[in-house]
């Protein structure tokens, strides 16, 4: 049975992230990630499949495995949104 577990991801892109994760996840592990971005309100959270690639402690580098397309294309809008307020 999956564990839902919740944590804070930092530093997004278009190909993986930072995530503060209070779980032992170890290097290599695949694991499923719901997103709930900022400047997509209203919608589902993007759903990602990431491998873990590092860790220091439970701060962990994610990239990402799996995305849809119509994910994808909601994840860009974010970030451009994102990138147009700092």
């Amino acid at each position: 049975m999956p564990l839902a577990i919740f944590g804070r991801g930092s530093d997004v892109s278009q190909g993986g992230m930072a995530a503060y994760i209070p779980s032992e996840l170890p290097v290599g592990t695949n694991v499923d990630l719901e997103l709930s971005l900022p400047y997509v309100s209203g919608e589902q959270p993007i759903r990602i499949t990431a491998a873990v690639r590092n860790r220091n402690g439970f701060r962990y580098g994610l990239e990402y495995t799996a995305l849809s397309e119509g994910d994808k294309e909601r994840l860009l809008k974010s970030l451009k949104a994102l990138s147009l307020t700092q």
